[in-house]
Parts: C-alpha cells; structure tokens; sequence
C-alpha cells in the first residue's frame, strides 16, 4: 500500500489509489487480494464509506459485488425467452457463458450495444454462450425488447427475468451489467461491460 505509507496526509490521492488497486486485483481475479484493499479503504476512511460518497460508495458496491465471485453461478429465473433459449445454465456446462443485464431506455447500455455485439459475434464461435437478461422497469415488455433487438441487429438469446430475481442474484441490478461464467459455472468476474479486458475472456475459457 505504497500510496497509503507515503501520502498519509493526502486524502482523496489516497482513496483513489486503494479503489484502483482493488479494481485492478479484480480484473486480475485476485479477489481475495482486492476484497483486502477495499477493506482498508473502510478502515481509513469510515466516514467516506457510504452509499452518498463518490469513491466510498464503489467501495460499498464492489464489496457488495465480489460476495458471490468464485462461487456456483444460480441459476436463471426467466418469466419468458424474448427470443433464443430457452436456457439453463445447468444445461450449458462445459461452456464459458457471457451474461448480460441491460435495458432498452438506459443509455448507458445503448453507449455499450456495439461492443457488446462485437463481443458475441467473436466469442460465441468460440465456444462462449451469450445469455442477456432484462426486465419490466420502465414499462418495457417482451414485444418492445424484441423490437429493439431486431432493430440493432442483437439477435443472441435474451430472457426476461422473473421479478428481477436473476439480477438479484447476480448482483445485475444496476445495468448495464455483465458476468463471466467458467465453463465450471463458477463465477469469474462481474462488472459494467466497458471495465471488460478481453483478456479476461480468455482467462475464464482456459480456466485460470
């Protein structure tokens, strides 16, 4: 904890340098080591470690997030398959699975939508199935998701998910949101799409 020992006094650097290491230890699944960096976060600054707090809330979120890192995945809880499946992931094992949480109206999914189709025309060849997963927030129905699939062209299986039990379990429920599951079902790594290093991908088919 370099940053820590020699800037004592330098509070906010501080903070920022033991939220960024512990992203860090995470995309490197590292999660024990990571879950001790966000704690030390806590224990130097408890008064920053709150929901309101810029920097101590991601603290909160990813503590909240690595709970159920390195443990079986649950499995789907679906209302209905808007389109593809339907899919179990019991009935995929042996497969890395890319899990998607998304919603028609958030723009920050919609900012996402070419990457994330990038990365299911690359990986499902290779052996990945790609699952999305969304909801009933905001008045979105299975005729409008599908809509909007077929407009963008997203045509990978898509569920809607049962009282949002599947987010819940996943820690999905801020969107856009994605899981990597190991051809093991354990999961791997959770996070908004755009922290995804590609690596990652590779990492989880060959079960590292």
């Amino acid at each position: 904890r370099l940053a820590s020992i020699q800037h004592p006094e330098a509070r906010e650097y501080t903070q920022k340098a033991l939220l960024r290491l512990g992203e860090t230890l995470l995309h490197q699944y590292r999660t024990a080591a990571a879950v001790e960096a966000f704690e030390e976060f806590r224990g130097r600054f408890p008064e920053a470690s709150v929901e309101g707090d810029p920097l101590g809330g991601r603290v909160l979120r990813y503590l909240e997030s690595v709970e159920s890192l390195d443990q079986p995945a649950p499995e789907l809880q679906v209302e209905s398959w808007i389109q593809g499946g339907p899919l179990r992931l019991s009935e995929v094992r042996g497969r890395p699975v890319i899990l998607y949480f998304f919603a028609t109206w958030c723009p920050h999914c919609n900012s996402e939508r070419e990457f994330i189709k990038y990365l299911w025309h690359r990986y499902v060849p290779e052996g990945y199935v790609f699952i999305g997963v969304t909801n009933r927030s905001r008045g979105q129905t299975p005729q409008s998701v599908g809509a909007y699939l077929q407009q963008h062209a997203m045509g990978f299986p898509v569920a809607m998910d049962s009282a949002g039990q599947t987010a819940e379990a996943f820690h999905g429920t801020t969107v856009p949101r994605m899981v990597l599951i190991d051809d093991r079902g354990i999961v791997r790594w959770r996070d908004h799409p755009g922290s995804l290093v590609e690596e990652m991908l590779g990492d989880v088919k060959q079960g590292r």
